[in-house]
């Protein structure tokens, strides 16, 4: 137990009932707890059949919307262009909120970018910057000392609304290709013998070397068109400065954008332009928000509390402790033990607490 005595098995009890799967036993949820991102093969045998394509179908019906790719007869490939065929993969992830609480079981269709032909690109072609965790901590300290209004913002499909600049073919995956083809009737023509199909990438899918550059250089453009400039110290903070005041600042990370602004009026009007521009948001308003696995806290007058009640569940599941300490460390610190060195399993366990600590 922790966290005012919740129960920490709660949240995957919840994973387990919205995805329909009969599970009476708490034991046997806890191997959907918290499950690595997985190929959509492994995320059938872990969440069903029915929650996987689902999900899966949900990203296909996006890429359909938002117009991502176009299917080809590999017939009309050079083949040169045939060789660089890049393959796909859908992988399937179920999300929490920072507050540990499950959100969806998410699919996306990723581009195997490793295969692309990188002599074919600079290296400022695929590189693209993050915001630093120094600028978004800043952000929150002084929007908690100023009172100013905070929301975060989801762009859902973010880096689909780039557009490549470059040709890049992808080859669909067989149960891919079937689910996509029952979505677009049409476009069975286009199936191979194997049952795949070859597609002709042309928005920014995720995976591609070259998307996170085209999708940053997409939300740049938008925001300075409407007066935001870039921060010297860091690109993904944009700030609004009106009559010598800073009256919004933005932070990017990725597809995740903070927002700290003198009043809703301005805050409202960012957000009207990012609707107008991306469509439908996820946007969340109040004194608490999940940020990046980060639970923002800003009910306070003139304070921000930082917590990580998700990571924080996961650490004492799998490494349960009892008591308090004012340190980690022990009387016998500096003291040389003569126990058996560690085992490669072990080694990984103590890298893996102590990064998720850190």
């Amino acid at each position: 137990l922790a966290n005012n005595s919740t129960p920490l098995i709660s949240p995957f009890e919840k994973l387990v009932t919205q995805l329909g799967l009969d599970y009476t036993d708490c034991d046997a949820t806890k191997k959907y707890a918290s499950c690595p991102t997985m190929a959509y093969h492994e995320g059938v045998k872990h969440f069903g059949e029915k929650a996987a394509r689902e999900a899966t179908r949900l990203e296909l019906t996006q890429m359909l919307n938002k117009d991502v790719f176009t299917a080809k007869h590999i017939s009309e490939l050079t083949a040169e262009e045939r060789k660089e065929i890049i393959p796909s993969m859908l992988n399937l992830k179920d999300k929490y909120s920072a507050s540990d609480v499950f959100e969806k079981l998410k699919g996306r269709l990723c581009a195997g970018g490793h295969r692309q032909n990188r002599e074919k690109y600079t290296p400022e072609e695929t590189a693209a910057p993050t915001a630093a965790l120094t600028s978004i901590l800043m952000v929150a300290a002084l929007a908690a000392h100023k009172n100013l209004d905070v929301c975060t913002v989801d762009v859902p499909g973010a880096y689909l609304n780039s557009t490549l600049e470059k040709t890049v073919y992808m080859r669909l995956r067989k149960e891919l290709a079937a689910m996509y083809v029952s979505i677009q009737p049409d476009t069975a023509k286009y199936l191979l013998k194997d049952g795949t199909m070859v597609v002709q990438l042309k928005r920014a899918l995720y995976g591609c070397i070259e998307s996170a550059r085209l999708w940053y250089e997409h939300i740049s453009k938008v925001l300075t068109s409407h007066g935001y400039t870039s921060c010297p110290h860091d690109p993904c903070v944009f700030r609004k400065i009106q009559n010598g005041e800073v009256v919004v600042t933005v932070v990017i990370y990725v597809d995740d954008l903070l927002v700290a602004s003198v009043d809703v009026s301005h805050r409202e009007e960012l957000v009207k332009t990012l609707r107008k521009e991306y469509g439908n948001l996820t946007e969340r308003y109040g004194y608490k928000h999940d940020y990046l696995g980060m639970a923002f806290d800003f009910s306070e007058n003139q304070c921000v509390k930082v917590s990580m009640p998700k990571t924080t569940n996961e650490i004492l599941r799998d490494h349960p402790v009892e008591g308090t300490s004012d340190t980690p460390a022990g009387n016998d610190l500096y003291t040389v033990g003569l126990s058996e060195p560690a085992s490669e399993s072990e080694q990984k366990e103590l890298y893996s607490v102590a990064y998720k600590l850190l």
